[in-house]
């Protein structure tokens, strides 16, 4: 009987450990930002032409929110998916970084936020790492054009003009576009010289 029952608690412990989620909160992820960089150099960016809001059609099954943040002026996107197997392989897919259920993307061309992520959030590259080939050339011309937008309204907002709000696919943190923010963050030219990552190693997730 004793015997049995010592049987049953050790399935059970390993069914448990098996299933184990490896998450990061929203809380937890801009509170590990927010330690490494201090909160005036942290913003969340509402909606605009410039920065639109994540469109979780385009990254795929999983994709819940995402929130497009500023770090000392230079933007990003953090987005939030059910499961880890699932960022992962969003992460492959658009050559973006992740850790645990969160992907961060449009840092390619941002060392200092590669950087950021890697130390603050110990985020890895999958499709580096698999030295894998380019991604699929639908992404890259989705990439492009929506970098070329970004360029378009940067400009105009510069010169003056009046940049309306404007929403990408469902999903997007921080409402459609109607709620948008007419004003987003202005880039930091220095700001890759800036950031200085914290000795310590990011914390781990909840489970």
């Amino acid at each position: 009987m004793v015997r049995g029952c010592l049987m049953f608690l050790l399935l059970m412990s390993v069914l448990f450990s098996c299933t184990t989620r490896h998450v990061y909160t929203r809380d937890q992820i801009w509170k590990m930002a927010s330690d490494a960089v201090g909160d005036t150099n942290l913003k969340v960016i509402l909606p605009t032409l410039e920065f639109p809001s994540v469109d979780c059609a385009f990254y795929g099954e999983g994709c819940i929110y995402g929130i497009t943040m500023s770090v000392y002026g230079m933007v990003m996107y953090a987005i939030y998916y059910e499961t880890e197997e699932q960022a992962r392989l969003a992460a492959i897919k658009h050559d973006a970084y992740y850790k645990y259920n969160w992907l961060f993307d449009y840092i390619q061309e941002e060392p200092a936020l590669q950087d950021f992520v890697v130390s603050v959030y110990g985020a890895e590259r999958p499709r580096q790492l698999m030295k894998l080939p380019a991604i699929d050339k639908e992404i890259a011309v989705k990439r492009a054009a929506e970098l070329r937008e970004r360029q378009r309204a940067r400009r105009a907002r510069e010169s003056g003009g009046v940049i309306s709000g404007g929403g990408g696919g469902g999903g997007g943190e921080g409402g459609s576009g109607s709620e948008a923010a007419s004003v987003s963050a202005t880039p930091n030219p220095g700001a890759a010289a800036a950031i200085v990552m914290p000795a310590k190693e990011a914390t781990t997730g909840g489970h």
